[in-house]
């Protein structure tokens, strides 16, 4: 398993069931800074009716363009329009 920066592949993050199903690209992407926890979705809103809870690396599977964010500070999203454009860095407010 290849290692992006200093991100254990094997952390449990947040998306939802949509992204895991196949039913939507990852347009938003999240790193907390209270506790260094990361969110990914599509246009849907995560709720707890379609929150799930997988691996790092199955979010990677999913979508190879999610590598270039391992960096991405605490406290900072990446968000874009569709799956073909450039991610936009913002702080979260």
């Amino acid at each position: 398993m290849k290692k992006y920066s200093n991100q254990n592949l094997n952390q449990a993050v947040f998306t939802t069931t949509q992204i895991m199903k196949g039913n939507g690209c990852i347009l938003y992407v999240f790193h907390f800074a209270e506790d260094g926890s990361w969110q990914f979705s599509g246009s849907e809103d995560p709720d707890n009716s379609n929150t799930m809870i997988v691996a790092l690396h199955q979010i990677i599977d999913i979508d190879n363009n999610i590598s270039e964010l391992m960096d991405l500070q605490k406290g900072k999203m990446a968000f874009r329009k569709n799956e073909n454009l450039e991610w936009t860095i913002a702080n979260i407010k």
